[in-house]
C-alpha cells in the first residue's frame, strides 16, 4: 500500500470511531427498540447529532483519502448531515433507526480497517494507540 494516512484524517477518523460508539450506546439505552428512539426526545437528539457530526467530519477529509478509501459513500455520509442539519422538523425516525442499526456499524468496521491499514489501533477502551 502507497498511500499512509495523513494524521488530520488519522484524527477524523478516530473522531467518527468515537461517534459510531455513542450511536451503539444510544441504541443500547432505547433498549434496542426503534418505538422507543422514535418517542423519546432524548434518545432521538442524541442519535441524530451523532449522526450529524459524522457528516461533519467526513467533510473535512482530504481527497487522497477520499480516493483511496472510496468503499465508504463519504458523499451521502455528508449529505445526510446536511439533511439533518437543515431540515431536522422533517428527521425520518424510521430512516435514522436503521442508519444507525445497519450503516453505522458497517462504517465503524471500515474506519476500524482503515487503521489498521495504516498500523494504527483501535483499543476496546476507545483509545486510539500506535
Amino acid at each position: 500500500m502507497a498511500y499512509m494516512i495523513e494524521r488530520k484524517d488519522q484524527q477524523i477518523v478516530e473522531h467518527i470511531l468515537q461517534y459510531c460508539e455513542d450511536i451503539k450506546h444510544t441504541i443500547q439505552r432505547c433498549v434496542n427498540s426503534e418505538h422507543r428512539f422514535s418517542t423519546d426526545r432524548i434518545y432521538r437528539n442524541a442519535g441524530a447529532m451523532a449522526l450529524l457530526q459524522i457528516g461533519e467530519l467526513a467533510k473535512n477529509l482530504s481527497s487522497e483519502f477520499l480516493k483511496e478509501y472510496d468503499q465508504v459513500s463519504w458523499r451521502e455520509i455528508c449529505r445526510n448531515r446536511d439533511f439533518i442539519a437543515h431540515h431536522y422538523g422533517n428527521f425520518n425516525t424510521t430512516i435514522a433507526w436503521k442508519t444507525m442499526k445497519n450503516d453505522i456499524p458497517l462504517l465503524e468496521k471500515y474506519c476500524k480497517q482503515v487503521l489498521k491499514e495504516n498500523h494504527i489501533r483501535y483499543n476496546k477502551e476507545n483509545k486510539i494507540e500506535r
